[in-house]
């Protein structure tokens, strides 16, 4: 089996063109299993010490709006993480 890590970034403003290399990677590559970075659809919320709900609650909302989108990867598996309240 052939296994994909990757970076993503983390400014959602580039996050759509990331998510199109990393599908055609992973087509082209016939991985079968993709490993995301840890809650890869939002600004990294552990930037700070303290915890800020909005950031939080938009970065579940960011997630579940991409969650849909994991079988454009083709891949049997995709593992990552993310946020919930």
């Amino acid at each position: 089996m052939k296994v994909t890590v990757c970076e993503l970034t983390n400014d959602p403003a580039g996050l759509e063109a990331d998510w199109a290399r990393l599908v055609e990677h992973v087509r082209a590559e016939a991985s079968g299993l993709v490993v995301l970075p840890e809650m890869p659809f939002s600004r990294w919320l552990a930037a700070s010490p303290d915890p800020v709900p909005d950031q939080w609650r938009e970065s579940v909302r960011a997630h579940d709006a991409w969650r849909p989108r994991l079988a454009e990867l083709g891949a049997e598996r995709v593992v990552g993480t993310r946020p919930i309240v």
